[in-house]
Parts: structure tokens; sequence; C-alpha cells
């Protein structure tokens, strides 16, 4: 199969991506290590991605989705989501990452930023998901004020580049 792709798309998604390193796929073997294990060395956690787990578990109970709901709506692998959730050092893979930021309508650049799959960091993204991190409580009803965060921080990573 043959693509052709214009000199100036080429350039315009270039121009896009300016300063973002951005993979394909990832690593099967850190995929497995990182999403199956609970422990993970300092280099491996990542203060962003604690917040990128609990912003896809308060999308996932604002939308009354149980974990099979989302996984099966959203076609991305059940085990990584519940791992997303719950543990701060797994690494999502680029492809769950992209097509959660669909299925909740968020910026793919910032969301992958958040779940840390990018070297270039907005400074006030990672602002914004420490404290949308430390404002929310796990395992209950959100309540307005947690709802109030959680909108603020999705409207952050909504904005358009």
């Amino acid at each position: 199969m043959l693509l052709n792709f214009s000199k100036e798309w080429c350039i315009r998604k270039a121009r896009e991506e300016y300063g973002y390193n951005i993979n394909a796929g990832s690593d099967l073997s850190l995929r497995h290590t990182n999403c199956e294990y609970n422990s993970c060395s300092t280099t491996q956690y990542d203060g962003a991605r604690v917040a990128f787990g609990k912003l896809i578990f308060q999308l996932r109970q604002k939308n009354s989705l149980s974990y099979e709901d989302l996984a099966r709506k959203a076609n991305i692998d059940l085990k990584e989501l519940k791992n997303i959730e719950t543990n701060a050092c797994c690494i999502p893979t680029p492809r769950t990452v992209y097509t959660l930021a669909n299925f909740f309508n968020l910026n793919i650049t910032k969301l992958l930023q958040l779940a840390g799959l990018t070297e270039k960091r907005e400074k006030r993204i990672e602002e914004k998901a420490l404290a949308f991190a430390a404002s929310s409580e796990p395992l209950k009803k959100l309540s307005s004020e947690e709802i109030e965060i959680l909108e603020t921080f999705v409207a952050v990573l909504s904005e358009k580049e």
C-alpha cells in the first residue's frame, strides 16, 4: 500500500507536533512490567499519571460507566483500563490514551502529556493535574466541589492548540 501525503500536509503535521516526542507504539516488555505490577522505581513514578488515573476514574464515574462498559464502548483493553485507574506506575499505550481522549472529547496532546507519554511538559497542565489529584477522593460519589474541579480540569484538557 502506498501512502501519498503532500509536502504541505507533512509540514503542517510536523509543526503541530513540534517539541513533542510521540510514539506510534510502546515497548511491550515495558508496558507489561509497568501495568501489571504495583511496584515501581522513582524513575517510573510520575505524579501526572496519578492525575491521569483519577481523571479517567472520575470521567467514567460521571458517565455512569463500569470498567467493562468503558472498555467495550471505547474499544480498549479492560486490564489496562483498570491498571490506569489504580496503578500510578502503569504507562498506558499511546493507542489507549488516544482512544480515551477521543471518547471523552479531550485534547489528545494534553492527555498524552498527562499520561507521561511526551517529553515536553506544559507547566500549566502539571499544576492543574497536581491540584486535581490532590482534591479528588476515590470510591465515593463526586461532591459538587469535586465535579467543579473535574470540569475545570477537563476544560483545560479539552482546549484545542
